[in-house]
């Protein structure tokens, strides 16, 4: 009867990323279901796919847990270390330019627009932002004075973890 071509990815990974659209996330989740469009998605096929994706990329089961893609969930989980180790390895796929293009950058653009406007990261930080009431994350990467690229995580959990929030920019 009809069919829909979405935007490329990178454009619907850059809206996901620059205006933290959890919605869109979680549908790009639903997407990964093997057999998808032909067969519905469910979240349990998601999440298999993505589990079985990041053991063959060398992650042990409680590395990163992803629930429902969009990072609202309790149940999602991530080391630092992990989280650092798999943007390592992004940084050095044949995508790669797209994606630090939709990271949000410093003083710049997107979730990031109004922080860290006035230090050396503006310009120079592109990091996706995580927030829940108890909980604020940073990851991405910082370009140095020296021109090298460091992958970066950050992660607080704690009641007053809003209060947190200065102290993981001037990480």
């Amino acid at each position: 009867w009809m069919t829909h071509q979405s935007r490329p990815l990178r454009d619907v990974v850059r809206e996901i990323n620059k205006s933290s659209n959890n919605l869109a996330s979680r549908h790009l989740m639903l997407s990964l279901a093997p057999g998808f469009p032909a067969r519905a998605a469910t979240m349990a096929a998601a999440q298999e796919r993505v589990r079985g994706w990041l053991q063959r990329q060398g992650f042990a089961a409680d590395d990163l847990v992803i629930d429902n893609g969009s990072g609202l969930s309790r149940a999602e989980k991530g080391r630092p270390r992990a989280l650092v180790q798999l943007l390592c390895q992004a940084i050095n796929q044949s995508n790669s330019r797209s994606f630090l293009a939709s990271l949000p950058v410093a003083g710049i653009d997107g979730t990031l627009a109004h922080r860290m406007e006035n230090g050396f990261a503006a310009g120079m930080a592109f990091l996706k932002t995580g927030s829940l009431l108890d909980a604020r994350a940073l990851a991405g990467y910082v370009r140095g004075r020296s021109g090298k690229v460091y992958a970066v995580a950050t992660l607080l959990n704690h009641p007053d973890a809003a209060v947190g929030r200065p102290a993981l920019d001037q990480v």
